[in-house]
């Protein structure tokens, strides 16, 4: 977006919150009057509404109450599934939290002027700073929404990862592992390697397949190119300064997908498949999958679970990083994953220093991540899991303090000598993710995303008779380099009609 539209949609923002009184977006000051002062003294009680992390929440509650003794956290869970609707309930009742996450698409917080700017506290937080906080969410600006101004931040960090299943590699298909430091084209040769085996039950072997918002046609625009940051070819531009879509790599990361799942490379997870397998398991549960393409959290509730039978069924994984085109320099390389994001409420003026401090303490920041590390070693061995069957220690830490990775890094490979020699990739693997830069899928980066994808990407209209351009091409019904560009061109005046919005609600 252009500079003076980025402006403009601050000021809609603020508009919409006509309840609050803090500085408008505009040329004349950058920020809220919300800044990071003194924490105050005053006896208060803030909302902190959150998913999934209850264990860990009520025991780190201690910590906070040491830390701050007037100020009592009423914590609430709601499940990820309701989360957002749970959301929306409250605020139009007037009982919303002081500080809350957002599942997915942003668009509707903004929209319903949800969000506090929190500009003057980010960016007066030394603990904020480059080199403090996880490489990206600066550097792409990550919670501004396309705006001059910080209205969420991330507070749950899920690297995606390229899975290997160490055991059917080395042993059921008589293969090395390959190089952690791998190239996109070792990925692709590694993973069709595969086609035409067969294990020693008479079961296919498979190169890949992959969890939703894993697969190449989101990967390969980002290992393709060094100035993408987001999902699907959102790059950084001269002439549109929050990003816009270039998306001709996308192309070929769709042609890449389809085509394997057509030679047999990716195992589908379809009833089909899965009906001709051992009690109907899907593939990668049963070591039949070289390479699962996956976000953290799920490799953690399904393949690093004792509640589930993937490891007794010799589906033992190891995480690699997404690799990278070698034409791209290595200084430009940037990572995807989820980020989920948090907030604080609108109307939260008065306290809006001390919400602030509640959504660092009990998502990001270092002081909560090394009292949550109290913890997570002896709940991991008791094998606490959350309401989504996740390992307490699901998350990756969001800041980049050296105790807070070393302690993290621990519960994964030295804990209970991990008996599937999982160590020293775990290891590898966390010294990566820290060492590097992430961006975010395209729903909690890039506004109007949600909709685009909704309306346009797997709308009937596009392809006719097709939902969505995926569908068309699976079926073979759409070349995607035919399509690329009026994809990216959709999606870019999506942008430009919500400018129009914010005209039309100014005036």
């Amino acid at each position: 977006m252009k500079k003076g539209i980025k402006k403009l949609l601050c000021l809609m923002l603020v508009v919409a919150m006509a309840s609050t009184v803090f500085t408008a977006c505009s040329s004349g000051s950058k920020g809220p009057r919300v800044e990071l002062k003194p924490m105050t003294e005053d006896v208060i009680t803030l909302t902190y509404a959150f998913w999934e992390d209850k264990a860990i929440v009520d025991l780190i509650m201690e910590d906070w109450n040491a830390l701050y003794p007037n100020i009592t956290i009423n914590a609430v869970e709601y499940t990820p599934s309701t989360f957002n609707e749970n959301l929306k309930a409250l605020f139009a009742a007037n009982d919303a939290p002081d500080v809350f996450g957002i599942v997915g698409s942003i668009d509707f917080a903004i929209e319903n002027g949800m969000l506090l700017d929190m500009t003057g506290l980010w960016e007066l937080d030394p603990d904020a700073k480059d080199g403090k906080i996880l490489k990206g969410i600066n550097d792409f600006e990550i919670g501004y929404f396309g705006t001059d101004c910080k209205w969420a931040t991330p507070i749950k960090f899920y690297p995606h990862t390229a899975l290997i299943n160490k055991y059917m590699v080395e042993n059921t298909a008589n293969k090395e592992m390959p190089d952690t430091d791998w190239t996109w084209d070792e990925y692709e040769e590694f993973v069709e390697s595969f086609q035409g085996m067969k294990d020693d039950r008479g079961y296919n072997l498979y190169g890949m397949n992959a969890a939703d918002g894993t697969s190449p046609i989101t990967w390969y625009p980002i290992a393709a190119d060094g100035n993408c940051i987001g999902e699907f070819g959102w790059t950084e531009s001269e002439d549109a300064e929050g990003g816009c879509f270039d998306m001709e790599n996308w192309a070929y990361g769709v042609t890449l997908y389809y085509d394997w799942i057509e030679e047999g490379v990716i195992a589908l997870q379809d009833e089909e498949t899965r009906n001709n397998l051992w009690e109907g398991s899907y593939p990668q549960d049963i070591g039949l999958v070289a390479v699962r393409n996956e976000a953290w959290n799920g490799f953690v509730r399904y393949f690093d679970n004792d509640e589930q039978p993937m490891l007794n069924n010799n589906a033992i994984f190891v995480p690699y990083i997404m690799p990278h085109v070698e034409t791209v320099a290595k200084e430009d390389y940037t990572y995807i994953g989820i980020l989920d994001m948090g907030g604080i409420n609108s109307t939260q003026i008065e306290y809006g220093r001390e919400a602030y401090e509640v959504l660092k303490f009990f998502a990001w920041g270092a002081e909560g991540w090394k009292a949550k590390l109290k913890y997570y070693p002896d709940m991991t061995a008791d094998e606490t899991y959350s309401v989504m069957g996740a390992k307490t220690a699901d998350n990756f830490p969001i800041c980049l303090d050296d105790e807070v990775w070393e302690a993290f890094t621990d519960i994964y490979a030295n804990w209970k000598g991990d008996p599937y020699g999982r160590g020293d990739y775990f290891k590898d693997f966390f010294a990566k993710v820290k060492a590097a830069r992430w961006t975010c899928l395209g729903s909690p980066q890039i506004p109007g995303f949600g909709t685009w994808l909704e309306e346009f990407y797997w709308g009937e209209e596009f392809v006719p008779g097709y939902y969505g351009i995926e569908t068309a091409v699976a079926a073979g019904a759409a070349d995607p380099y035919a399509y690329y560009e009026q994809l990216e061109k959709r999606g870019n005046e999506l942008n430009q009609e919500k400018i129009d919005e914010i005209n039309a609600m100014l005036k």
